[in-house]
């Protein structure tokens, strides 16, 4: 159980200081079970890893997780029309991240569903209603009330962070309305904890006041803070990977991916629109790393390196949020970049001049840029790569255990654009240093997996990925090679002759935002 209050750092459901007594006196044995099971299905992975192989059978966190599975849909059963108690909707949150740690497949998809409406059910989304409603909007309820409200916030945006990360990656739409949101951000632990009523706020549907309004709450909690960019990047994803395309198109505006049909868009209003919205996500992407409270900016140092003593745990997850926040800025950055960076060039896939599709001058584009596209978008979209890979060099290998198990996805992106950036570099010196970024990602990727039994799909995928890009950068060497042109020379003796590429979707490459 300490276990769990110590190493887990990417979940803060239980009041930590009357846990025990409460689980005494509120729940029977077979409740108690449930609870406990779904906990050590997740502790139990830190044990496993410093026992011998007997402990190891002992104490398997599969075990612990079809125990708590079993008897949290047993107790639902019994739940009949009634709504479930709290701690029961706590120990579904348990299984069901247990679930998504491993892939968001069918079984954790459909749980995090029903998690979703069973805290519709419990109206944890109208937590705080009252206090939206007042004109004073002064919280007047007393300290044990506040704690005990504090313990269903943490609840509701717990599964919305599920949500995000789940709709995400499989290009879905949210199944909770961000519109409809009458509950307050949660507060840093140690208020909590030590019964210490604190401020925050309402999350904004308008991402111009989301940031604003958290700014101005003097909330500080790394949570709270992560939620905010997390839906940023939600909203970047959305607006560049729509997941039922809009406007009406006929067969000769679709180009196949992948075995899909999807349209082309020509330009109109809503790419203008869209491309409003991003730019103005791009501006609170930045303004909200500006107000960052200062224990939450990522200054390079080296995370998860704080030796033993008291303030341990508080320093693992200050380490963590911190390196969850500053990969999620560079996500959200990546996300916004991204329908700029590899889009669907319809004038140049239309031309069947191939001097306009290959050349072999010094100067070509990146992919997914056209020559009247400033290379800056590509070499921004690097950076925020760039910056997540750097978090993952500046980290203990203890990163692995302490930190969220869920932001190995966000790593798989990150090592899927270091492939890209390798396939097409223009100088020798940018090719090797995208092969070695490349190689500590898939690195930390294996570790994930061996630690956390993470989804194996996600190492496929990436080699499929490098299988795919290597036969597409064949493909275009050889047809440059065919037009018989003379090559022109390096600037540099690094520089190689790479040729140029106008639009990488001709040959039905993008990055996959997912990799699960």
């Amino acid at each position: 159980m300490d276990l769990f209050f110590s190493d887990l750092t990417a979940i803060s459901l239980f009041h930590r200081p009357t846990f025990q007594q409460r689980i005494n006196s509120e729940l029977d044995p077979e409740q108690s079970t449930a609870l406990f099971a779904s906990i050590f299905s997740l502790s139990a992975k830190h044990l496993c890893k410093d026992r011998d192989d007997t402990r190891k059978a002992v104490l398997n966190p599969s075990k612990f997780y079809e125990i708590a599975s079993n008897l949290v849909h047993k107790q639902l059963r019994n739940c009949g029309d009634k709504s479930p108690p709290l701690f029961l909707l706590q120990a579904f949150i348990m299984t069901t991240y247990y679930e998504l740690v491993s892939g968001v497949r069918g079984v954790a998809w459909r749980s995090l569903g029903a998690v979703i409406r069973i805290a519709y059910e419990l109206r944890l989304h109208l937590v705080d209603l009252p206090l939206k409603l007042s004109s004073s909007k002064t919280d007047t309820d007393p300290v044990e009330l506040w704690m005990a409200k504090e313990e269903r916030r943490r609840a509701w945006w717990t599964i919305w962070e599920f949500e995000v990360f789940a709709t995400t990656i499989r290009k879905c739409p949210l199944g909770m309305d961000p519109e409809q949101h009458a509950t307050l951000l949660p507060v840093d632990d140690k208020y909590w904890f030590n019964g210490e009523k604190a401020p925050s706020c309402f999350f904004e549907a308008d991402p111009v006041l989301r940031w604003k309004e958290l700014k101005n709450s003097d909330n500080e909690s790394g949570r709270t803070w992560f939620i905010v960019i997390n839906s940023f990047m939600r909203d970047a994803h959305s607006l560049s990977n729509a997941s039922v395309p809009v406007g009406s198109f006929s067969d000769e505006d679709t180009r196949s991916y992948g075995g899909n049909r999807l349209p082309l868009t020509r330009g109109n209003g809503q790419d203008f629109e869209r491309a409003s919205k991003l730019a103005v996500l791009d501006n609170c992407v930045s303004c909200f790393k500006l107000s960052l409270p200062q224990q939450l900016r990522y200054r390079s140092e080296h995370l998860f390196s704080t030796p033993s003593g008291q303030d341990q745990i508080y320093a693992r997850r200050r380490d963590s949020v911190k390196q969850t926040i500053h990969a999620m800025i560079q996500l959200a950055k990546i996300m916004i970049l991204h329908k700029d960076c590899f889009r669907n060039d319809n004038r140049a896939v239309e031309r069947e001049d191939d001097t306009n599709t290959f050349g072999n001058t010094a100067s070509s584009p990146w992919p997914g840029e056209s020559n009247s596209h400033p290379n800056s978008v590509w070499s921004r979209y690097l950076d925020a790569a760039d910056n997540v890979v750097s978090i993952v060099r500046n980290a203990s290998m203890d990163h692995i255990r302490y930190g969220d198990p869920l932001l190995v996805n966000t790593f798989w992106i990150i090592a899927a654009i270091q492939l890209v950036q390798r396939t097409f570099a223009k100088t020798k010196s940018e090719k090797v240093m995208a092969q070695s970024s490349f190689d500590l990602l898939r690195l930390t990727l294996i570790q994930h997996e061996q630690y956390w039994n993470t989804s194996p799909l996600l190492l496929q995928n990436l080699d499929k990925l490098q299988s795919t890009l290597s036969s597409i950068r064949a493909h275009v060497v050889s047809r440059s090679s065919a037009m018989n042109q003379p090559s022109a020379a390096p600037r540099s003796p690094e520089e190689e002759f790479i040729p140029q590429v106008v639009s990488i979707t001709r040959f039905n490459v993008d990055i996959v935002l997912t990799g699960a």
